[in-house]
């Protein structure tokens, strides 16, 4: 049973990164080269006034598409709820960071508006999310996880007793 859990995390974990590299892709590769060439700015990609860019909306769209599409190959709530979890509590954004050989920022405004993770800043009493208080909530996400993971586990039949 231990087994299966572990291969289940390992594969959320493997949805996350490939969240992550298709979200370094679009603001990396695509984003910048927008601002640095055709006179745009930030605020271009913005939903509205201080909203969240179309891209987060994007990722959001497309996590439930990928979690839920493993989930059902997995034949594992699991996958699809603890995926979600762990994506909407940061470690995708820390993966952005992995996918990439940089440090983790200090401060992540970006992720302000994400309840999941905008509450740590009464936590830590900060503007902005910071980075403690990002590492915090991805410390709830995987707890949430792990009691995602014990829910729904799968309790194995038992065989008959050969005499």
């Amino acid at each position: 049973m231990a087994k299966r859990i572990i291969v289940y995390f390992f594969l959320v974990l493997a949805g996350l990164t490939l969240l992550a590299y298709v979200d370094h892709i679009v603001v990396d590769k695509i984003y910048k080269e927008l601002i640095a060439n055709h006179a745009m700015n930030w605020p271009d990609f913005e939903t509205g006034p201080g909203g969240r860019m179309w891209w987060h909306i994007g990722l959001d769209i497309l996590s439930l598409g990928l979690f839920g599409l493993l989930a059902l190959a997995a034949r594992q709530p699991t996958v699809f709820i603890g995926g979600l979890v762990l994506y909407h509590t940061g470690l995708e954004d820390l993966f952005y960071y992995w996918v990439q050989g940089l440090s983790l920022p200090k401060v992540w405004e970006w992720c302000d508006l994400r309840p999941l993770i905008g509450y740590t800043r009464y936590l830590t009493r900060t503007e902005n999310v910071s980075l403690p208080g990002m590492l915090f909530a991805v410390a709830v996400g995987l707890a949430l996880y792990a009691g995602t993971a014990l829910l729904f586990r799968k309790r194995g039949s038992k065989k008959p007793q050969q005499p």
